[in-house]
């Protein structure tokens, strides 16, 4: 059996009301965790009004992402900037979004995103294009909108107008920690 990577990514949807608590009781924790593992590799996954609460509240938690990021302890998944569902929005809009992320990333962090998630995980392959032409390498999609037989050919590649983007599929905890096997664990 060949060698399995996995990457662990902390992605939350919040609005700016509820980031203080969000930050105390989940981002802090982890944070705290990866400082006392550095060997750990981790993806975090911000909206633009998250990571632009971060650095005006919360510039403690930017110096240390930062240090990470140059010791390739973690990586930044983007995302449009306000979290759109990008297929509903027209071509320009669509990169409009993702490069004002891409830049308020490189901005506050010092490095751009090479990946991206998407609200919702809904997808378009239309986006292909968008996604090369605004420098994305690659999207997480919910494992259930990919085949299962087509799941053990990581990275999937999808094409679009001659343009291609990597797609990796993700899972969740719940996705594993049902009530009927909650008992085994």
């Amino acid at each position: 059996m060949g060698l399995i990577h996995i990457c662990f990514n902390f992605n939350v949807s919040l609005n700016a009301t509820s980031e203080d608590y969000y930050y105390s009781s989940c981002t802090r924790p982890l944070v705290k965790f990866l400082y006392a593992h550095p060997n750990f590799k981790f993806a975090f996954s911000f909206t633009g009004p998250q990571l632009s609460f971060y650095n005006k509240k919360k510039k403690e938690l930017i110096s240390i992402l930062k240090e990470f990021i140059s010791k390739k302890q973690i990586e930044i998944i983007g995302s449009g900037y306000y979290n759109p569902i990008l297929p509903l929005l027209n071509s320009a809009d669509r990169n409009a979004q993702i490069d004002k992320f891409t830049t308020e990333a490189r901005q506050v962090l010092g490095r751009r995103p090479r990946g991206i998630f998407l609200f919702n995980d809904i997808w378009d392959s239309s986006l292909v294009n968008n996604l090369h032409t605004c420098g994305i390498d690659y999207i997480t999609l919910d494992h259930s909108l990919i085949p299962e037989h087509k799941r053990c050919f990581l990275p999937i590649i999808m094409s679009d107008l001659g343009k291609y983007t990597q797609i990796y599929p993700t899972y969740s905890l719940s996705d594993f920690y049902t009530y009927e096997n909650v008992d085994k664990i």
